[in-house]
């Protein structure tokens, strides 16, 4: 039975961004698009969104709540965090790493474009640590050669931090060669939790079914939901990687870039809709040295203000695709209004996908990869560089851009 004719399926189909619709003509169908996508990214003026003029001394955000919303507080305990999926997931960790095509384009563009990260190490000048770096990076017969090398980067190296002893040292033509790029890469590898969803225990739960392909149909086009729907009804085992992730998070699972400037904040936009962080009404200020795909603080907070909406985790479940927001918070009863947040003290975001696993990139670093991690790692990770870490969860508005235009114009990643 094909998938669109159980109810569930029908459902989807009248919601989901593939679904079947009459058709415009061409100039009507590119009007109506581009006119969705402006007033949705700009807003359009309404009672409810008009704020006064700034008092002098006072701070404003650039978020415009409705006078009826209700304050959401922080969430500080992973244990509210809850989920309306239950799926038969198995999950295999493994360890990446940096390809060599990676480190070899570092090398060679950094010193031409400076939106490519140069490859770089941290090292501490004292002999024995310069002595120990070189045995575990150089080539056989390459030891001393790296040795010499790494004096001579050391002295004119900046610090890390102002008054830091340790250095950050560019990895240049000449000492590439002497490396084993294998163990440059160990250096920065991540852990990822490669996913299968179970098909016949799907099979034997056909609420759960429905309920999956309800929530991810808003992120797939009608062929992936086809072949998505093909393999749950089959009993064919879906890898999370390869089927249930949406085209941008598929196309970067698992890869380090060259780039330095997407970062999380792009990962999570572009996992809604690459119509987002693609789009110069929300990635507003190319940043110097930096590629223009990333995205800052301030422009995340307006597009999350404007396309999405607020869910309390204590009394509605996680949904796939909900973003997570990570602050670092301050005391006060009210600390959660959203009036009163300052984007600056955003410092992650993440994207729920089920059984408490999530999609992220870890900085806008080249040296961190695009990986599929738990909420719990995620939250270990950011309370290291917090004092008080909190974190809000937002949701796709679906009424909003349901078209996307009918030609992408610029493809700026990949």
């Amino acid at each position: 039975m094909n998938w669109r004719d159980t109810a569930i399926g029908k459902a989807v189909v009248c919601r989901g961004r593939g679904a079947p619709r009459a058709r415009l003509a061409p100039g009507l169908a590119t009007f109506f698009s581009v006119f969705l996508l402006i007033t949705n990214l700009v807003g359009v003026p309404t009672a409810t969104a008009v704020t006064k003029p700034a008092k002098p001394g006072e701070r404003r955000t650039n978020w415009a709540p409705t006078p009826r919303q209700a304050v959401i507080p922080f969430q500080f305990d992973l244990r509210h965090m809850s989920q309306k999926l239950d799926l038969p997931i198995t999950a295999k960790t493994e360890t990446i790493a940096m390809s060599e095509s990676v480190m070899r384009e570092r090398v060679l563009r950094s010193k031409k474009d400076e939106t490519v990260e140069p490859l770089q190490l941290v090292v501490r000048p004292e002999a024995l640590e310069v002595g120990e770096m070189a045995a575990r990076l150089a080539r056989p017969g390459r030891y001393t050669d790296l040795v010499d090398w790494f004096g001579k980067a050391l002295r004119g190296a900046p610090p890390v931090t102002e008054g830091s002893v340790a250095r950050l040292v560019t990895v240049d033509r000449a000492a590439y060669p002497m490396i084993v790029p294998a163990k440059f890469a160990a250096l920065f590898s991540r852990q990822h939790f490669d996913l299968t969803l179970d098909a016949k225990g799907m099979q034997r739960n056909a609420a759960g079914r429905d309920e999956l392909l309800r929530q991810i149909a808003p992120f797939f086009g009608e062929t992936d939901l086809d072949r998505i729907a093909s393999g749950l009804n089959s009993g064919r085992n879906l890898s999370v990687d390869r089927e249930l992730l949406p085209p941008f998070a598929r196309s970067v699972i698992r890869r380090y870039i060259p780039w330095r400037g997407p970062n999380c904040f792009h990962a999570a936009l572009s996992f809604q809709s690459p119509l987002f962080s693609r789009s110069s009404l929300v990635n507003v200020k190319p940043e110097t040295g930096y590629h223009r795909a990333m995205i800052n603080y301030d422009e995340l907070w307006r597009i999350v203000g404007r396309a999405f909406y607020e869910v309390d985790p204590a009394t509605s479940r996680l949904k796939y695709g909900d973003m997570l927001v990570f602050f670092e918070t301050s005391e006060g009863p009210r600390s959660g209004d959203l009036a009163d947040i300052d984007f600056r003290t955003i410092r992650h975001t993440a994207t729920w996908l089920f059984d408490g696993y999530t999609f992220s990139k870890g900085s806008k670093s080249s040296n961190t990869p695009y990986t599929v991690r738990t909420m719990a790692d995620e939250w270990a990770t950011w309370q290291r560089y917090t004092k008080r870490l909190g974190v809000k969860v937002f949701r796709r508005s679906q009424n909003s851009v349901t078209s996307a235009p009918t030609k992408d114009l610029a493809d700026w990643l990949y």
